[in-house]
């Protein structure tokens, strides 16, 4: 969906009729559910599931089966959030398709989960593997526990996969992980680098794997799945849709045929990329392979972002006043 000004969510009960993968896929027949371990309150996430007709929303408040000890400033740990998401997965009808996304929490401050030295211990084991010498140990020790819980949300994952195995669903699965941005606490090698987080898709139907090196965003990954759908399974989409991105690219080395602006914080729109250049502000960047920056001097080039970003800024500007999205008629046709 569009920015808006301060994004979707903090419009609150002003946000606008959007048709997103939550709502069509269960306007297609799709059981639909949300799962997180925190307050589903936090950032009007509880509304903006509501608007898309969720049929199942697990948060913190149902988490009563866990140990109240694991309950944190934020929710319960990701090892709990999949063992709940897995035991409700369980329960679902076997004979009906679902869509469900499961919201992380442990990668955040203050960066605490259960049993912390084990995965110290997994981080020392793993930097043994890397080889790295004693000064990079120490430097990467000043971060000991941010690498920890990405450890221990790595073992999360393993465990929803170990269990989900098991289920008939399995089979007919598409599993989507991503990140919504960086670990800031740990440095940065450039400023575009706050964006790059990694996008697995896995799914036991697959026929080969493969390792993509072209850019593509979460604003490309609605309307790849989509596509998909409709091609394979014939879902009912609209031709007029509410995301703006235009289509996960798959080609395997690098490339960037997308343009997309970048904001950082709720509040912070200044970044954008369009092919292989980058718009910091004025200032312009080439990017290389695995997001290497080099300053760019180019005029025109420039002056062309700039006139993109504008028009993107513009158009953004246009719904947030006008709160509107789609048709009415378009909406009452594929509301869930």
């Amino acid at each position: 969906l569009p920015f808006f000004t301060k994004g979707y969510n903090e419009l609150g009960a002003n946000m606008p009729k959007a048709i997103t993968t939550l709502s069509l896929l269960k306007r297609n027949g799709y059981h639909s559910s949300f799962i997180m371990s925190t307050d589903a309150g936090f950032d009007n996430e509880n509304l903006f599931i509501k608007t898309q007709g969720v049929d199942q929303l697990i948060s913190k408040t149902n988490f009563n089966d866990f140990p109240a000890a694991h309950n944190s400033y934020w929710g319960y740990p990701d090892l709990d959030l999949m063992k709940k998401a897995v035991g409700f997965y369980a329960k679902l009808p076997v004979n009906k398709p679902f869509v469900s996304y499961i919201q992380t929490i442990s990668m955040h401050t203050p960066y605490k989960v259960p049993e912390m030295d084990q995965y110290y211990a997994q981080m020392e084991e793993q930097m043994k593997k890397l080889g790295f010498d004693e000064a990079q140990k120490r430097e990467h020790r000043s971060y000991k526990d941010q690498y920890a819980t990405i450890l221990y949300t790595d073992n999360a994952i393993r465990h929803l996969f170990q269990e989900f195995v098991k289920l008939p669903a399995y089979r007919n699965t598409i599993f989507i992980i991503t990140g919504d941005h960086r670990l800031p606490e740990i440095p940065m090698s450039t400023k575009i680098d706050r964006y790059h987080v990694p996008l697995i898709i896995y799914s036991p139907m697959l026929k080969r794997n493969a390792s993509v090196r072209s850019v593509s965003s979460h604003l490309d990954i609605a309307p790849s799945i989509v596509k998909f759908l409709q091609a394979n399974y014939k879902l009912n989409a609209p031709k007029l849709v509410t995301w703006v991105g235009t289509g996960l690219d798959t080609v395997r080395q690098f490339r960037n045929i997308h343009r997309y602006p970048l904001k950082q914080t709720i509040s912070d729109l200044t970044d954008y990329v369009s092919g292989e250049y980058f718009l910091s502000g004025q200032t312009l960047f080439s990017i290389r392979d695995n997001f290497a920056l080099e300053p760019f001097q180019d005029d025109a080039k420039q002056s062309q972002l700039i006139g993109e970003f504008n028009q993107y800024r513009s158009q953004n500007n246009q719904v947030s006043q006008s709160l509107k999205l789609i048709p009415d008629s378009l909406y009452k046709k594929f509301k869930p």
